[in-house]
């Protein structure tokens, strides 16, 4: 049984092969960014793989945002109903927004962290430095 039986069966897989190439080029990318990196060093390595997650956790966000509302959208519209269309697609994209200040928020909660640390150690060298002082030492 030929995948292309008829000229709908054609179009269709016209537009399903790029989009499936579209997938799979991300995963590919942090593959490849990975094998670089890693030739760097295992700090850099480790600061790679929390963007990656953080970079494949929002692609898979936005595809799954791209091909769950599309369908909906277009039957709506194809329907004869704009409204729920644009209902669809606003809601969709309100989605997308919350999702995205959830993320701001925990890249400003990361950086708040790793201030804190750099000025606990800035203070641990500090304290170190005083007591060095205080002893008579360098």
């Amino acid at each position: 049984m030929s995948i292309r039986r008829d000229d709908l069966d054609r179009r269709i897989v016209s537009l399903a092969i790029p989009a499936l190439g579209t997938l799979a080029v991300e995963p590919i990318y942090i593959l490849v960014d990975t094998a670089i990196v890693g030739r760097l060093g295992t700090d850099q390595l480790a600061g790679m793989a929390i963007a990656s997650t953080i970079l494949l956790t929002v692609a898979s966000i936005a595809t799954f945002l791209e091909y769950g509302v599309t369908p909906d959208v277009a039957y709506a519209h194809g329907a004869g109903r704009p409204h729920e269309a644009r209902t669809a697609a606003g809601d969709a994209l309100a989605l997308a927004f919350e999702t995205q200040k959830k993320y701001e928020h925990v890249a400003e909660q990361a950086e708040i962290l790793a201030l804190r640390k750099v000025g606990r150690l800035e203070s641990a060298q500090m304290d170190e430095l005083g007591l060095r002082k205080a002893a008579g030492g360098r």
